[in-house]
């Protein structure tokens, strides 16, 4: 079994720090908001566990 090599952490998160900076903008997804709870809801409407609240 070959031994790994001795990298520092500083080492290791300076490569991945410049590998996100390389990485394509246009490929890189930006997060999005979420509302977890609307999306229950939304999945039980839809399963037909709940009706849907009247839209006021």
């Amino acid at each position: 079994m070959t031994p790994l090599p001795n990298k520092r952490l500083a080492d290791v998160e300076a490569t991945w720090t410049e590998r996100l900076r390389e990485a394509d903008p246009v490929v890189r997804e930006p997060r999005r908001p979420f509302d977890v709870g609307e999306g229950l809801r939304r999945l039980a409407a839809d399963a037909g566990y709940v009706r849907p609240a009247p839209s006021r």
